[in-house]
């Protein structure tokens, strides 16, 4: 006995190219276009069968287990599954690719998927957005970066870098000082994602500085490249160079670098600065440059720092914060009296910190009740929802429940749990995110997806 499916794309095709003829079980619809059960039976176990119970008409034809169309046994999607949730970022309800990690210079911004894709906004001038040219005119929205699929994702100084599962360092955008490694050549920047010069071993998270940039590899060793006009690279000279080079501490458990200073911390807990910051935090005079790695004091409880352009904070167990440099905005932890301190300083009113980020002269923690919590200036806006100049105690951004933070130059962003990222301060290059540059914007924000 013949057989054939009642809802074709193959006899919808045939039809419309003139060919008409149904089977002899079967006739058209003239509605629908498609061949169907003759009246007076309808679709049964795969058979037209009568509507008074008699035999199939015309001796029946089997239709493969398909029914009518408009039986609810149709092989039609069923629209009105559960799939779950609407998606934030990108992906489908049940499939979504929600945003997983934030990275902020002073003047761009970038966001790395659950799935790894990346996306930029802010300015463009030496192509750090990665859309394959550069221009001067600032791009608030965020864009894919094509070419890249990352694990982590760092910025600097018109620069971005990013990992992935290779153990590969990709990076785009500024070459003024061989950040982007020897392959890049004399190029003065590379709109692309290109791949920096095999390192000794898997890097696992890029770290980008102001004109440097860093890999933190398997080994928990850290090397670094690019300017080096402070010492910033550690190695022991003032040399700007395009290979890799060793920094000499073993055992590391993450970096953090800022215009011309790296700093890097120990799986034991112990920290260590070097370049040229406003004051290394191991008690020399303000000013002194080191271009090797210099310890901060007898601390083993280090968990994180974040090295800002001229101020330097550390994260500690049990969620205190020390920190030491440039106080001009009181970003430090004490009194705006004092314009440089030289070791570190405990910030008053904060336990439970679990997350630190800083700008030029601010600093921001999550704090115990998932808020983000700032201190230091406040004229362009990056504590968010505080006085216009603020320096102490640590108060509410206004920015609600965060996850993570991320902050350099004037302006400071936050992950949010199932809910848009969110940013505020300097948007001068649409940094935000919002779509749209302006002067700055106090008012904590999300920014617009890709789409909008």
């Amino acid at each position: 006995m013949p057989r054939y499916r009642l809802v074709s794309v193959l006899l919808v095709s045939a039809l419309a190219c003139g060919d008409t003829d149904c089977p002899s079980h079967l006739v058209l619809d003239d509605e629908t276009g498609i061949c169907t059960c003759p009246a007076g039976t309808t679709a049964v176990e795969g058979e037209c069968q009568s509507t008074d119970g008699g035999v199939p008409s015309d001796g029946g034809a089997d239709f493969d287990g398909f029914t009518d169309p408009t039986d609810a046994g149709s092989d039609e999607t069923d629209l009105g599954q559960d799939a779950g949730p609407p998606c934030v970022w990108g992906g489908v309800p049940g499939d979504c690719d929600e945003p997983a990690e934030l990275a902020a210079s002073a003047s761009h911004a970038c966001l790395r998927t659950e799935a790894g894709r990346v996306y930029c906004w802010g300015s463009n001038a030496r192509g750090a957005l990665g859309r394959g040219e550069a221009s001067t005119v600032p791009e608030p929205t965020p864009t894919l970066v094509a070419g890249i699929t990352a694990t982590r994702v760092s910025v600097g100084t018109q620069l971005s870098c990013a990992t992935n599962a290779e153990g590969e360092l990709w990076c785009w955008g500024d070459n003024s000082y061989g950040q982007l490694g020897p392959d890049a050549g004399d190029a003065e920047f590379l709109a692309t994602p290109t791949r920096v010069a095999d390192l000794v071993a898997d890097a696992i998270a890029p770290v980008v500085g102001g004109s440097h940039v860093c890999a933190l590899l398997s080994t928990n060793e850290l090397w670094c490249w690019g300017s080096n006009n402070g010492g910033q690279l550690g190695n022991g000279d003032q040399i700007d160079q395009t290979e890799p080079s060793w920094v000499p501490i073993r055992g590391l458990a993450g970096a953090s670098a800022g215009s011309q200073v790296t700093c890097a911390w120990t799986r034991g807990g112990r920290g260590y600065c070097w370049g040229l910051p406003a004051a290394l935090g191991d008690g020399s005079a303000a000013g002194t440059q080191a271009s090797r790695p210099e310890r901060l004091g007898e601390f083993e409880d280090i968990v994180e720092i974040s090295a800002a352009r001229l101020s330097i904070c550390a994260r500690h167990e049990g969620g205190t914060v020390s920190c030491w440099g440039d106080n001009s905005a009181g970003q430090v932890g004490q009194d705006a009296s004092t314009s440089v301190a030289i070791t570190p300083t405990t910030v008053p009113e904060i336990t439970g910190a679990t997350d630190l980020a800083g700008g030029n002269t601010h600093f921001c923690i999550l704090d115990s009740d998932s808020r983000a919590s700032c201190w230091g200036d406040n004229q362009l806006g990056p504590l968010g929802e505080r006085p216009t100049e603020t320096f102490l105690p640590p108060g509410n951004s206004g920015a609600g429940a965060v996850t993570s933070l991320a902050s350099k130059g004037g302006y400071t962003c936050a992950l949010r749990d199932a809910e848009l990222p969110i940013c505020w301060g300097y948007n001068d290059n649409g940094q935000l995110g919002r779509g749209t540059a302006s002067f700055f914007e106090a008012t904590p924000e999300p920014i617009v997806t890709p789409d909008s």
